[in-house]
């Protein structure tokens, strides 16, 4: 009788655990036409910012639209204050599938400074960006994502 009872006991939680593994919602993001609203920036030596204006950064097709705050070190300060406020075609791109999430990565060159964007998307339309210039600390911003 005790054999039985574990038995069941086992059986339903492998089917409990299997329903759970295929109820897994899927990234469902267009890597090439999405925006990200940013609602918090999280620099690597200050506190977290919750962020009050709309800052974004939009893929398009085959560039990046930017406009971001910044809050970190800058190592080579730049001789224009354009800040992360641009719009540049995209010099790499590469696509990684996780379980929970998708990793998307863009490279984006203005002048002779680089910036490499690591989005972290998940189901529930949230993600984060990590953001590294060429010259400058990388930063964390937090927010929400949509496709176009």
């Amino acid at each position: 009788m005790r054999k039985t009872v574990t038995f069941l006991f086992l059986a339903f939680s492998v089917l409990a655990f299997g329903q759970k593994r295929s109820s897994v919602k899927t990234v469902d993001i267009n890597p090439q036409d999405f925006t990200m609203t940013m609602l918090y920036v999280i620099p690597r030596r200050f506190p977290m910012k919750a962020l009050m204006r709309e800052f974004y950064v939009s893929v398009r097709n085959d560039s990046i639209d930017c406009y971001l705050p910044y809050y970190g070190e800058v190592y080579q300060p730049t001789l224009t204050n354009e800040g992360l406020n641009f719009k540049l075609p995209v010099a790499g791109f590469a696509m990684k599938e996780k379980k929970k999430c998708r990793h998307l990565y863009y490279r984006v060159r203005r002048g002779f400074l680089t910036y490499d964007y690591h989005f972290i998307i998940y189901p529930d339309h949230t993600g984060s960006l990590i953001l590294t210039p060429s010259n400058a600390q990388n930063c964390t911003y937090e927010g929400e994502w949509e496709n176009h």
